[in-house]
């Protein structure tokens, strides 16, 4: 099923009908602030074993979780949320930042990669904002590709591969060519950027700088 949609302005009805789909353990593609994701139920194993399956992903890497605020965290990580990690949520979400942090124990070692750790997003999108606080769920965001292979944002070439092996596309049409969010490791001292994407590692040193200068 495919359904347009207004990435600015969603319709309600667009995001009813995708909440509909990821409550019964649907796999859906949606748009986000960076790229396309393919998302379901974060507490949903069969629906996350599909697009480990579908991506043709290795169980070994964990998958991102999208997030509609700090609130929601409380129910993924172990224990509180240390200093560095709220300075870095008061600046930078939402928006393209992945914090990696502790996972706590419902969260599935599928989501992990088996690391006990989760990476968490507060995405700078309505749609995906409006989506989470109709499920009340997190979502598991990951981009559409086949693992280790180029991504696009291309609507005819989603459609083209991906139609077939998801339940719902929630299409906006072709979005602008941007980074995926960049990842930081929050889980080590000192922190490390497993990835750089949309933010630049620029403006992140500063904060780990304090950290270092506090210790």
């Amino acid at each position: 099923m495919i359904i347009k949609v207004n990435l600015q302005t969603p319709e309600f009805s667009a995001i009813q009908k995708a909440g509909e789909v990821i409550k019964r353990g649907g796999v859906i593609i949606f748009p986000t602030d960076t790229v396309y994701g393919l998302g379901c139920n974060a507490f949903h194993i069969p629906a996350i074993k599909t697009i480990f399956h579908i991506k043709e992903r290795s169980i070994h890497k964990p998958l991102p979780v999208l997030i509609n605020g700090p609130d929601q965290l409380a129910g993924l990580i172990s224990g509180r949320i240390f200093s560095l990690a709220q300075e870095l949520i008061d600046v930078f979400w939402p928006g393209a930042l992945t914090l990696i942090l502790p996972a706590n124990e419902r969260i599935s070692s599928l989501v992990t990669g088996g690391t006990k750790r989760i990476g968490v997003r507060m995405p700078k999108c309505k749609l995906v904002l409006d989506l989470i606080s109709l499920t009340q769920l997190p979502l598991i965001g990951t981009s559409v590709n086949v693992s280790g292979k180029a991504i696009t944002n291309e609507m005819s070439r989603v459609i083209d591969k991906w139609e077939c092996k998801v339940d719902l596309i929630l299409n906006a049409g072709d979005m602008e060519k941007v980074c995926a969010s960049t990842v930081v490791d929050l889980t080590v001292c000192p922190p490390k950027i497993v990835r750089e994407g949309a933010i630049e590692t620029k403006r992140l040193y500063p904060y780990f700088k304090k950290i270092q200068r506090s210790n």
